[in-house]
């Protein structure tokens, strides 16, 4: 019987994250890294673009990060070699084409791809595709034979925190009480849209109704901040990135949010919300948690104003249609995902 202890199995992860692109491409591969970490694996970030406050993030949870080149075949050139001696690659950009991906998947025994909207051929031995309600025949020839899918809600990368609360969730939905109002749009501000919202909800004095908790993000400009605190007051307005996401999930009663990886943290704690699409990749999210009664639709970057206000107005005043939106959410995302999906790719990684 050998006394050699198998080799950890060493995964790199390329994802970027920032202004622009929006934190969820790395907020979800940390969540990944954590379970990986916590199942035996060695994981460290390959990055060509990551913020300060990413970056800290990251780096303070003990997770390398090894910053890329600019220069696309520089780029390339320095994450194959990056990727010496890897077991797994997991790739989360949609910036990385077919012919840069195939490299990957030449260089490592076992290529993980994140998706969110098929279309793009993949070379991976695993896709994962976190899209609640989406199917396998979705990505008929666009994945080599044989790929493992995983795919919807109950793959989703959530920070273990989430699933912990969702007994105190479940008892706080309970009493339908929509008060608290959290407004959080990630990374992203397309075209000053959060000033927008805030603005419409001052314009018919939302904020004297609801007590108003805003997460401005990553992508939020000095003056736009400036904006809102003069609209909100500078006790409302939580700046830059949050770490605390998770309780103020729960405390919240209500939520107006971007319909991206934030969907599945909302849906996780049975977060009655509207939904606001703000980038192409966000629409089938949207239209799918909708019609399984888990949230509202409140638009694109214009905003539907009428679908804003009445959808705040039918939450705070009907306590039947909020509880069962609460339950529609629940039943979306159990916050399970991140141990169903190491599971998936560790096998995947040990097979030859």
């Amino acid at each position: 019987m050998s006394d050699l202890a198998t080799p950890a199995p060493v995964v790199r992860i390329r994802a970027d994250g920032g202004v622009g692109i929006g934190a969820g491409h790395v907020e979800r591969c940390l969540s990944l890294a954590r379970g990986l970490r916590t199942a035996g694996a060695e994981a460290g970030f390959l990055c060509a673009q990551i913020d300060a406050p990413l970056r800290q993030r990251v780096e303070g949870e003990g997770f390398s990060v090894e910053d890329l080149p600019e220069a696309p075949r520089a780029r390339l050139a320095a994450t194959l070699a990056a990727l010496e001696g890897a077991t797994i690659a997991v790739v989360d950009h949609y910036g990385i084409g077919e012919d840069e991906e195939a490299a990957f998947a030449r260089q490592v025994p076992c290529l993980v791809a994140l998706e969110d909207l098929p279309g793009r051929r993949h070379h991976a031995r695993v896709v994962l595709d976190q899209t609640f309600g989406r199917r396998a025949e979705e990505y008929a020839g666009l994945v080599p034979p044989g790929t493992r899918l995983l795919l919807g809600a109950e793959y989703a990368l959530l920070r273990p925190e989430l699933r912990e609360l969702r007994a105190a969730a479940e008892a706080r939905r309970r009493s339908a009480r929509a008060r608290n109002l959290l407004i959080s749009f990630g990374g992203s501000n397309p075209d000053g849209v959060v000033v927008r919202l805030v603005e419409l909800l001052v314009e018919h004095d939302l904020h004297k109704r609801f007590e108003i908790r805003l997460v401005e993000g990553l992508a939020l400009e000095r003056a736009d901040a400036s904006r809102l605190r003069e609209l909100l007051g500078e006790e409302s307005c939580l700046s830059g990135h949050v770490d605390n996401m998770p309780e103020l999930l729960l405390q919240a009663d209500l939520a107006i949010g971007a319909g991206g990886v934030s969907t599945w943290e909302r849906c996780t704690l049975g977060l009655p919300t509207i939904a606001v699409t703000v980038a192409d990749n966000q629409a089938q999210i949207v239209r799918n948690v909708v019609a399984a009664g888990a949230a509202l639709d409140g638009g694109g970057i214009a905003l539907e104003e009428d679908a804003i206000l009445g959808g705040l107005e039918r939450l705070a005043s009907d306590a039947d249609f909020y509880r069962e939106m609460a339950v529609r959410a629940f039943e979306v995302c159990d916050g399970a995902g991140v141990e169903r999906a190491c599971a998936a790719i560790l096998d995947a990684g040990s097979a030859r």
